[in-house]
C-alpha cells in the first residue's frame, strides 16, 4: 500500500484482514518508493491512491512492467471510486467502493473473473 490516507489504509487493512486468504505484506512509503518494495514483499496486488484522475503514476507503471503479474488498485479517495490495473493496460472502473469492494475486486481479480459481477437482465 501507498499513499493511503490512514483513515482509507486502517479500512483496507481492516478489510483484508477480515479475509482469511489474504494479508498486507507491505508498505511504502511512497508510490515513487513502490517497486523498491514490491522487490522484497512479492505482493499480489498494491493499492495505491488517485489524485486527479485515474491514470497511474509512472512509479507503478514501472512496477507492472517489472511484475507483470502484479495488479494495482487505484482509489479516488475523495470520490470514493476504486480502479483495477493490470499489465494489459486495462482499467475496470468499480465505481462507487466500500472496504469491503475492496477485498472482492482483488478476490475476483486475482481468480480471473470480472471485477464486478456480471449484471442479471431482469
Amino acid at each position: 500500500m501507498a499513499d493511503l490516507p490512514l483513515l482509507v489504509r486502517d479500512l483496507v487493512e481492516w478489510a483484508l484482514s477480515a479475509q482469511p486468504d489474504m494479508c498486507v505484506v507491505g508498505r511504502a512509503p511512497s508510490v515513487a518508493a513502490l517497486a523498491e518494495v514490491a522487490r522484497v514483499t512479492e505482493p499480489d496486488f498494491v493499492v495505491i491512491a488517485l489524485d486527479g484522475g485515474v491514470e497511474l503514476p509512472p512509479a507503478c507503471l514501472s512496477l507492472l512492467a517489472e511484475r507483470p503479474h502484479t495488479k494495482v488498485l487505484g482509489i479516488q479517495v475523495d470520490l470514493g471510486q476504486a480502479h483495477l490495473y493490470e499489465l494489459r493496460p486495462d482499467r475496470i472502473s468499480i465505481g462507487e467502493v466500500s472496504p469491503a469492494d475492496v477485498a472482492q475486486a482483488i478476490r475476483r481479480s486475482w481468480a480471473d473473473e470480472p471485477a464486478l459481477p456480471p449484471v442479471e437482465a431482469g
